[in-house]
């Protein structure tokens, strides 16, 4: 079972802010992965960087949240709207095909891959791992990401994908409620500090998972497995309530940190875009 967690995905996902601007040697490194393609969308303005470990054979693919003027007022508008799928959508979708081509031509296997994202990139994430190839083992793990149009989703069927929502005691990240359903689950991190300006934020999300550090060094499929099960089994918070505090308002597919038992059992056995283009590096 991959070892990969909320942690390692942060930092794929921070990476891909800190790319836009700066050539690989100004990310932070991730344990066994390598860099192998960076892209910038010109057209829609998507971008996301990819990472492979050799050994595992596990591809992660980290899709960058908003940034630039076209990403506030072109994609962010449109997700908001709740549009099937956006232009940054279908450059996410494609970048994802052309490197899983562009790997197999070089004789690169992979084993399971990793769709990430924070906020629009999650959006992104979410999209392309409805449009993968078949066939390729995959997860999506999501920060404070809007969700899809579930017209886009396949009736009936379980995605394997968490977002993890920021909330405090007062509030949640609202960026999480828009756009439509999520692509899988929802799973509420509660910040210990109330008084935190934004629950939106890279730097909310890395307070979140050291407040909950079990979790965010769980392993990510150990992680969505655990919001499925406690789905189906209906389970509400096992904390008693403060006084005067109001009964939390459960819904399909949404959990909150206290639910969640990690210790669970082993598993059984359109117009092309312009872009900016990287070659994959072997």
């Amino acid at each position: 079972m991959s070892n990969i967690n909320l942690e390692t995905l942060y930092t794929a996902c921070k990476n891909s802010y800190t790319r836009l601007h700066n050539d690989a040697n100004a990310c932070e490194p991730i344990d066994g992965f390598r860099e192998i393609k960076y892209e910038f969308d010109e057209k829609t303005h998507h971008g996301a960087v990819s990472y492979y470990n050799d050994e595992t054979a596990e591809l992660i693919i980290a899709h960058r949240g908003s940034v630039t003027l076209k990403d506030w007022m072109n994609t962010d508008v449109k997700i908001a709207l709740k549009a099937k799928q956006t232009p940054a959508d279908l450059a996410a979708v494609d970048y994802t095909s052309r490197l899983i081509n562009e790997m197999r031509q070089k004789k690169l296997n992979i084993k399971q891959i990793l769709a990430v994202g924070h906020s629009k990139g999650g959006h992104e994430a979410q999209v392309s791992a409805v449009n993968l190839i078949k066939g390729i083992p995959y997860t999506c793990v999501t920060f404070n990401a809007p969700g899809i149009n579930p017209k886009i989703k396949e009736p009936n069927k379980e995605y394997n994908h968490v977002n993890i929502r920021v909330t405090t005691k007062l509030r949640g990240d609202i960026v999480s409620l828009a756009g439509g359903e999520p692509l899988g689950h929802t799973l509420n991190l509660q910040l210990a500090n109330s008084m935190v300006l934004s629950c939106h934020t890279m730097d909310s999300i890395k307070k979140a998972m050291d407040d909950h550090k079990s979790l965010a060094t769980m392993p990510v499929n150990e992680l969505i497995k655990a919001t499925r099960v406690n789905m189906s089994m209906g389970v509400k918070a096992e904390t008693p309530k403060e006084k005067g505090q109001a009964e939390p308002n459960y819904k399909v597919g949404t959990h909150d940190m206290e639910n969640l038992k990690t210790n669970l059992p082993e598993e059984n056995k359109a117009e092309e875009p312009k872009i900016k283009r990287n070659r994959l590096r072997g």
